[in-house]
């Protein structure tokens, strides 16, 4: 058991801040690329992504959740 934390923003053409959307499972989609990435790791699954989402780091403190960059 584990959480991850990513940012909405796809790494395609980042300055323009295109967010992801879910696709199905874990995979979600850049509707403006067309790239996909996996929620499992954050790492590109589809091209034009080569590059995964940003991670965040995700502490955990009973029943808090703290996310930082």
């Amino acid at each position: 058991d584990r959480i991850v934390a990513y940012d909405r923003c796809s790494s395609v053409n980042p300055q323009e801040r295109n967010p992801v959307q879910i696709l199905a499972g874990a995979i979600v989609e850049d509707k403006v690329s067309g790239a996909y990435f996996n929620l499992e790791d954050g790492g590109a699954y589809k091209a034009p992504a080569t590059r995964p989402l940003k991670s965040y780091t995700v502490i955990i403190n009973g029943n808090y959740l703290t996310v930082t960059n």
